[in-house]
């Protein structure tokens, strides 16, 4: 791939995700494109618990941002449950 292909790539991603957006804010439960990512993950983990370091490198946000998010989806729709990290070592 050379350096006009990858430019032209990263444009139609860049659309693709503009439109999915503006489709996920015209819905009758309007999220950001980062909420849904991190609702999908959910999803696909299928309850299996995940740490904010995780989510935070899927949808590439830093783990202070990923961690307000969180906070706010447990306050607000109750679709997570917040556990506390058991010690290191600690199965």
């Amino acid at each position: 791939m050379n350096l006009e292909q990858w430019f032209d790539t990263r444009n139609t991603l860049h659309q693709i995700e503009h439109a999915i957006a503006d489709q996920l804010q015209h819905t009758s439960e309007p999220m950001t494109l980062n909420a849904f990512y991190v609702m999908h993950y959910l999803a696909q983990a299928q309850g299996k618990p995940l740490t904010v370091n995780e989510i935070s490198a899927y949808i590439g946000l830093s783990q202070s941002a990923t961690s307000r998010m969180l906070h706010q989806f447990e306050a607000s729709c109750q679709v997570i449950e917040k556990h506390k990290a058991l010690p290191i070592g600690v199965p």
